[in-house]
Formats: structure tokens, C-alpha cells, sequence
């Protein structure tokens, strides 16, 4: 797997056989492996977020034999979802100094489950829980 404009081999690739549960991730190197693909002829579909999508519809697999399937993905900006953080504490009106911001998803659905993959979004994009900040999908009033 490369960058189709640098050539430069691209990690963290999302490597698999749609309709199926097989898949492999790219190494460093740009390098997969995928394991027990049984016999047969396969569309492989490759995915990378900041590149566009690449699939090879002929890819024949014969039972004891490797299959090879090069992929060079283009660059390509895509919309993601927003991130909320809100942050709270106790202090005297003279010495506020921060910003609160939010940003609603239209349709969004107040549900726990919801709220708790927002949540996690956050947190894997390197925002950590804080005394006084409040990682949430939601504006929530500070407690009293």
C-alpha cells in the first residue's frame, strides 16, 4: 500500500474482502497479510482516512498459494464529525479568562449510548477528562 503521489508506503490501512469478516491491517512498510482466505476469486477493498478508497475486483485466491494485491491510494480531504469540550469550574467573575464552545450535529439523538461514543471519540483524539472539564456530546449546566 503507497501514497499514490509520493510513493511513500502508508500504515494503518484498512485491507479487506467486503460481504465477508476478513481483513488486515497495513504495517510501517505499508505491508498486509491476510490469513485463511479460502479459494475463490474476491473484490479486495482498501481504505485510508485522508485518502480516497481503492479496490481490485479480480483478486483469485488458488488453496495453498499467496495472492498479491497492490493498492496506491490518492490523497483526499474528507469532512469529519466535530469534537465537543466543555469545560467547568468555580470561579469569581473577574477572573474568567477562557471560552466555552459547542457545536451541534443536526439530528442528533440525546441517547446514552450516544453521548458515551462521543465521549470516547474525544478521548481517543487525546482529549483527557480534567477536574473541571467535562468531555460531552451535549452542553450540560454545571452542577450545584
Amino acid at each position: 500500500m503507497t501514497s499514490q503521489q509520493t510513493g511513500a508506503p502508508l500504515a494503518g490501512a484498512s485491507i479487506t474482502i467486503p460481504g465477508t469478516k476478513l481483513g488486515a491491517t497495513t504495517g510501517f512498510d505499508g505491508r498486509y497479510t491476510m490469513r485463511e482466505v479460502p479459494a475463490g476469486t474476491y473484490r479486495v477493498q482498501a481504505r485510508l482516512i485522508g485518502y480516497g478508497t481503492a479496490q481490485d475486483t479480480g483478486v483469485v485466491v488458488t488453496a495453498g498459494d499467496t495472492a498479491l494485491a497492490h493498492f496506491h491510494l490518492q490523497a483526499q480531504a474528507i469532512q469529519l464529525d466535530a469534537v465537543v469540550a466543555i469545560g467547568y469550574a468555580t470561579v469569581q467573575k473577574r477572573d474568567v479568562t477562557g471560552a466555552v464552545a459547542s457545536h451541534l450535529l443536526p439530528g442528533f439523538v440525546h441517547a446514552p449510548q450516544q453521548r458515551d461514543h462521543w465521549k470516547t471519540k474525544a478521548l481517543r483524539c487525546g482529549v483527557r477528562e480534567q477536574p473541571g472539564l467535562v468531555v460531552s456530546a451535549l452542553p450540560q449546566a454545571p452542577s450545584v
